[in-house]
């Protein structure tokens, strides 16, 4: 599963097939289909893994005291960072993005599963920092989680080709209008 999820991330839903997998493995494609009986069931369970990755990252980082930024960044770093820094991969939200059209409905479910669950949580902590003052925003907590899930996938793309310099100065930004921002 682990070569398959690196090029879903690598080359998209219609970029890799089982016989990349089976050379990459050395075995032959009736391999793969027996753990995955289809290009569908592994991408399912790649997502499906990833949200659960996902959920224990969630369950330890909220037991940790640390300031909401520094949080915000966590996750950034746990979701995004790694793919920004590569330049031969793009994000699982990201990619989904890209391969949208190509992806099959209960594919598509998974992907807003995910997106939902990334954005619930960035909500969460929006809200709770923004009651204790400690982080400002304007508008709506659900809409500022769902413009810097936009902005970081987007940011690993561009890092694709101008450099993780431009993920991380996306980062900067978001992180100096959270912490400037005092409503």
């Amino acid at each position: 599963m682990d070569i398959g999820e690196s090029l879903f991330l690598s080359h998209g839903y219609g970029g890799f097939s089982y016989h990349d997998i089976a050379i990459a493995l050395g075995m032959k494609n009736a391999a793969i289909h027996y753990h995955f009986p289809s290009k569908v069931s592994l991408v399912m369970e790649i997502f499906k893994r990833a949200r659960l990755r996902f959920d224990q990252w969630k369950s330890e980082i909220d037991e940790v005291d640390m300031p909401a930024l520094d949080k915000l960044n966590e996750m950034l770093k746990f979701l995004f960072f790694k793919h920004a820094s590569s330049q031969d991969k793009v994000c699982l939200v990201g990619n989904s993005a890209v391969s949208y059209s190509m992806l099959p409905d209960n594919a598509r479910s998974e992907v807003k599963m995910m997106i939902n669950d990334i954005n619930d949580w960035t909500k969460a902590l929006l809200e709770s920092s923004r009651d204790q003052n400690e982080l400002g925003f304007e508008g709506n907590a659900l809409d500022k989680a769902r413009a810097i899930t936009a902005a970081v996938s987007g940011a690993v793309q561009f890092a694709r080709i101008a450099g993780p310099g431009h993920f991380t100065s996306t980062i900067r930004q978001i992180n100096l209008e959270l912490s400037n921002t005092h409503i």
